[in-house]
């Protein structure tokens, strides 16, 4: 995810159902750079998910683009994830009641996976294939203290490719998570980790391993370059300095709890 969008929106396209954020589909192209003359030229277009400035706070389209981004350096399934620069122009394309709450400026992008459904039951996450991953989901979403991988209606925030016969899980939505870097403090516990008892269950202790080894490897500098990546609109300095802290004050307690729970449970040593 880059600070500077490369993606820029043309057309809306039609509403993605699910979430606060009201995601949209829009027509998207992408920005080069051509070497020769180092002039901004435009792509292929792309369709890709948004969810627009004006639908939630700002801070959630942050928190988004960190999980996404930490997502795929711990080798959980997530959609690959951008900036995209919405002016008025696109906005203008959009029906009226979207254009209401909108607002130009950067928005995040989700690639459109369209050959996914939503998990209707556990009994549907059982069956993909690489339900192992759970376990590195369950320390990405500890780390980043997601609240809401499975939502209060029931409903999940992952989703089921089904490009393959058993499908596997994506990893979406992770907007309710680092609240406490953005003084929305849900509990006054030093420790949360709400990731859902039946996931827990699915994962496989060598995932487990595997993301805290990829967890504790991860450079300082890899951390501070996501977090500076944020786009300048969604926050401001000061928060983006507790994302920083906390996420590198959090690292060592997760690894540690994660662990121990796993090793207490019998599915590490």
């Amino acid at each position: 995810m880059n600070a500077t969008p490369e993606l820029v929106a043309l057309n809306f396209r039609k509403v993605f159902k699910g979430g606060s954020a009201q995601p949209q589909v829009f027509l998207c192209r992408r920005r080069t750079l051509v070497p020769a003359s180092q002039a901004a030229s435009l792509e292929a277009d792309e369709h890709w998910v948004l969810k627009l400035m004006g639908s939630v706070p700002s801070i959630e389209l942050a928190a988004d683009g960190v999980g996404s981004c930490f997502a795929k350096m711990l080798g959980v399934p997530c959609p690959c994830a951008e900036v995209c620069e919405v002016d008025l122009d696109a906005l203008t394309t959009a029906p009226a009641d979207v254009r209401v709450w909108a607002q130009p400026g950067p928005a995040f992008a989700s690639e459109w996976l369209v050959n996914t459904k939503n998990p209707a039951s556990l009994y549907d996450l059982s069956r993909v294939s690489n339900s192992a991953l759970f376990a590195r989901l369950h320390v990405l979403d500890a780390w980043l203290e997601v609240l809401d991988r499975r939502k209060p209606d029931g409903s999940w925030n992952l989703l089921i490719d089904t490009t393959t016969s058993s499908g596997t899980f994506v990893a979406i939505d992770f907007g309710k998570s680092l609240t406490p870097c953005f003084g929305q403090v849900i509990s006054g516990a030093q420790w949360i980790d709400n990731f859902p008892a039946e996931l827990r269950e699915l994962k496989a202790s060598t995932e487990l391993a595997e993301g805290l080894r990829l967890l504790s490897d991860m450079l300082d500098a890899d951390i501070s370059s996501v977090v500076d990546a944020i786009p300048a609109a969604w926050i401001n300095e000061k928060q983006r300095q507790a994302v920083r802290q906390f996420l590198l004050d959090r690292r060592p307690k997760v690894a540690g709890r994660l662990a121990k729970s796993a090793a207490a449970a019998g599915g590490m040593t």
